[in-house]
């Protein structure tokens, strides 16, 4: 769960509490992942805390509060450990790691600066959902 104040004026602060839920297969699909040896990592400039909350409940490793620059060390760092990272992104400050991955991807919502960096732009399929 989480909140934001809202505050219009004089009027009293009200919290707006609201839900992110992962997506339902989102954790089998990472499994899945790391079972065919491709592990999945978190790196995000959101805060820690939901960040770390998210990891956990993937079964990932996560780092939150990480600006672009940090983001572009890690993945600079796997790759000379000779590691061909796929990058996904969609916030402004992803556009140094998109360009940075092995190959990189972005989802069709995402900030035009991620859309450009990404060398692939994904969409919900129309229709029925393939997954639970």
């Amino acid at each position: 769960m989480m909140a934001a104040a809202l505050s219009i004026g004089a009027a009293p602060e009200i919290l707006l509490r609201f839900a992110d839920p992962l997506r339902p297969a989102a954790a089998a699909t990472i499994a899945e992942l790391a079972h065919l040896g491709l592990p999945a990592r978190i790196l995000s400039g959101d805060r820690p805390e939901p960040v770390a909350a998210v990891a956990r409940a993937l079964g990932v490793p996560g780092e939150g509060g990480l600006n672009p620059a940090d983001k572009l060390a890690a993945i600079k760092s796997l790759a000379a450990n000779g590691r061909r990272v796929l990058m996904v992104g969609d916030g402004l400050n992803d556009g140094p790691a998109l360009a940075a991955g092995h190959v990189s991807m972005a989802p069709g919502s995402a900030a035009d600066a991620s859309q450009n960096a990404a060398d692939a732009l994904f969409t919900p399929l129309p229709g029925p959902r393939l997954y639970a």
